[in-house]
């Protein structure tokens, strides 16, 4: 009979919904997810126009560094205009800002070295992008359409921070023409001796 009571038990323990993961938790505007001693944005608040996303969030007395930003962390947010990101980020996931429409400047910080496939894609009013890695490799899609529309209401102006040393592969390419990036200026503030990726303007549109 306790042999049977506690099967039953088991039953209903694997019976019920696992509850929500522990790791995850929201601060302010965002929702976290802990791995070690960082934490990645899986998600954030999508009605406020400008964000400051912090360098590190301090949880049960722990400091954590803020490094990564998930796929879709910040997508089809319609009122997003501007958006501060810590040098402490290293990767912007596929997706991350997909049609955010409003946002009128882009930024990479200076230690990422991974942008997914469609980061930034449809962000139309884009005025900047400050591509500021200072990465030896930044991962990038074989295929680029990390910045499809991307300057479709207004040309975009691009600046290379001074200590950038080298523009990705396909950075700035599409597969399509219809899809390209619209670019208004190109200015290199770096001083470093720059190597430019294959394929990094493929069908983008220079003014």
């Amino acid at each position: 009979a306790i042999i049977i009571i506690f099967m039953l038990i088991i039953i209903l323990i694997i019976s019920f919904k696992k509850p929500k993961s522990e790791s995850e938790l929201f601060i302010e505007n965002f929702k976290y997810t802990i791995s070690e001693n960082e934490v990645y944005i899986v998600s954030a608040n999508s009605e406020i126009s400008e964000i400051t996303v912090p360098e590190t969030v301090n949880i049960n007395r722990k400091k954590y560094t803020v490094t990564k930003i998930l796929d879709n962390a910040f997508a089809d947010n319609s009122f997003l205009i501007k958006i501060i990101l810590p040098n402490s980020i290293t990767s912007i996931g596929d997706k991350a800002f997909k049609n955010c429409t409003k946002l009128s400047s882009i930024i990479i910080p200076e230690k990422c070295n991974f942008i997914g496939k469609n980061a930034f894609y449809n962000c139309i009013s884009a005025q900047e992008i400050n591509y500021n890695s200072t990465c030896d490799v930044v991962k990038t899609p074989l295929s680029g359409e990390i910045f499809n529309n991307v300057g479709k209401e207004n040309a975009v102006k691009i600046i290379f921070g001074k200590d950038v040393k080298n523009i990705p592969s396909y950075l700035f390419a599409t597969i399509k023409s219809e899809d390209a990036i619209n670019i208004d200026s190109i200015d290199f503030k770096t001083d470093k001796c720059l190597q430019i990726g294959e394929g990094s303007f493929i069908n983008a549109k220079i003014k």
